[in-house]
């Protein structure tokens, strides 16, 4: 009788913590949709308002946001070869996130 009370409770626990960890990475998932999809939302409407080399512009009128945009390019190129090489040791393809961060 003990051993199916104390095989019952870790039961419970395991599937406890597997629940909770699937919350945890449904609310992360949320999370990152809904910022990527406000950020396209930003960019969608800078693209219709001012073009696509409009929004370069003006990161070519003073030193310092030339550097803000070499800061970004950087960064970006950063996490590409991060997901490159990360992708395959999670069973993903990187090609679609590539395609996203660019």
């Amino acid at each position: 009788m003990t051993f199916e009370v104390i095989a019952a409770r870790r039961a419970l626990g395991h599937f406890l913590r597997v629940l909770k960890q699937e919350v945890l990475m449904s609310a992360r998932l949320i999370a990152l949709l809904a910022v990527t999809l406000a950020f396209g939302a930003l960019s969608v409407v800078a693209l219709l308002d001012v073009g696509y080399l409009g929004i370069f512009e003006p990161h070519f009128q003073s030193w310092g946001a030339a550097q803000v945009l070499a800061d970004l390019v950087i960064v970006c190129l950063l996490a590409c070869v991060w997901m490159v090489r990360d992708a395959p040791a999670r069973g993903l393809v990187a090609w679609p996130f590539i395609l996203l961060t660019l």
